[in-house]
């Protein structure tokens, strides 16, 4: 979607002053109110230039002692932060913390490209993000610059983004979130594995037409399925980098770090009529289930439109799915945590390891159907 930005009138109070650094250079003024704002920058990281939308307590300015955690929240495919939409009100409602959504480009993937000679120039969005926007967010406002007071999440391709990126960088990140995220890249879960392949070769490009510049289904210069990941053909273990950036695979070391992971999803309202329907229906085991194979102990369950069901612990190890299509919830005691205001009731704690969690599905969870409180 394209960028639409609301002037700032002269008597409005305006977004703080950032200073360039750690490789990235501002192209212009702040846009926005004081509290909801984007910077364009540019970094030899990335080619072209890269909105980050920045969002503020409402009593950011009233405050001058006060440092705030800090939630990265990491935008699907297709779509910008300079767009307002990607404000979502969940986000925007937050009065305790500062939540930055920077540019993951239309089909950027998170992840540092492989094939840095395509026509799409530079792809080095990892480094971009983790490198640069990081402590370049830390220079410029009050943040709480510890790990427990960080968080990552994202909404599908950033659903995949901020598991990657808690995964990769256990230090950094206290908290992630995947909403209706790409969470699992083997091709034992082919089909988003050919999403990826067809954000690449922009396969989608030909239904856009000329007259309509900002399709979603146009992803930019196509280039090779094998530009991030390598080829992603299981043939005699050639698609080893797809299995090695999987999340499923690495759940062990979010667990391991005791970092707090919440996953939501969607199911279709119970619609046949929608696809996430009939993910839910083949993907869902019954009751117990696991969130990921080395959270053990958590309370599970199975939720239909008439609330949860069939609550029980789940003893199921080994590599099970990491059911993308489940929603979870979990914390840690006496570190940052995200809560749900309307989520099953079922919370039973786990005395050996202070974590609390459960696994449902039911109604669609997106940024506008959920609201993080109580982050502390």
């Amino acid at each position: 979607m394209g960028a639409s930005f609301a002037p700032v009138e002269a008597s409005a109070p305006r977004p703080p002053e950032m200073t360039d650094g750690f490789g990235l250079t501002q192209t212009g003024d702040a846009v926005g109110s004081a509290t909801d704002f984007v910077i364009t920058v540019t970094t030899p990281e990335v080619a072209g230039e890269h909105h980050i939308r920045i969002l503020l307590p409402s009593d950011y300015a009233q405050h001058p002692d006060r440092r705030y955690p800090v939630l990265y929240f990491l935008h699907g495919a297709s779509d910008d932060p300079g767009n307002p939409n990607v404000a979502y009100p969940a986000l925007t409602a937050a009065r305790s913390m500062i939540t930055v959504i920077p540019d993951g480009g239309r089909r950027g993937w998170y992840t540092d490209w492989l094939d840095q000679s395509t026509a799409a120039g530079a792809q080095n969005w990892e480094h971009f993000h983790i490198d640069q926007v990081i402590p370049f967010i830390d220079a410029n406002l009050r943040t709480d610059a510890t790990r427990k007071a960080r968080a990552v999440a994202g909404l599908s391709m950033g659903g995949f983004g901020s598991l990657h990126y808690a995964q990769r960088h256990p230090d950094l990140f206290g908290q992630v979130a995947t909403l209706s995220g790409a969470n699992e890249l083997s091709v034992r879960h082919a089909v988003m594995r050919a999403a990826v392949v067809a954000t690449l070769t922009n396969v989608g490009a030909p239904l856009c037409g000329s007259s309509n510049p900002t399709c979603s289904l146009d992803f930019g210069p196509t280039v090779s399925s094998d530009a991030i990941f390598g080829t992603p053909y299981p043939v005699f273990g050639a698609d080893w980098r797809w299995d090695e950036a999987d999340p499923v695979a690495h759940m062990d070391v979010l667990a391991g770090a005791g970092t707090g992971v919440t996953i939501y999803t969607g199911n279709g309202a119970g619609d046949p009529a929608e696809p996430e329907f009939w993910v839910q229906s083949r993907r869902l085991p019954p009751c117990p289930v696991a969130c990921a194979p080395t959270l053990k102990g958590w309370t599970t369950s199975r939720r239909t439109s008439s609330g949860c069901l069939s609550s029980s612990r789940s003893g199921r190890g080994n590599r099970t799915s990491f059911l993308s299509y489940a929603r979870c919830w979990a914390t840690s005691s006496g570190t940052t945590r995200l809560t749900r205001s309307s989520s099953c009731t079922t919370r039973k704690a786990d005395s050996s390891t202070a974590r609390r969690g459960s696994i449902c599905a039911g109604t669609p969870a997106t940024p506008r159907s959920t609201r993080w409180t109580n982050w502390r």
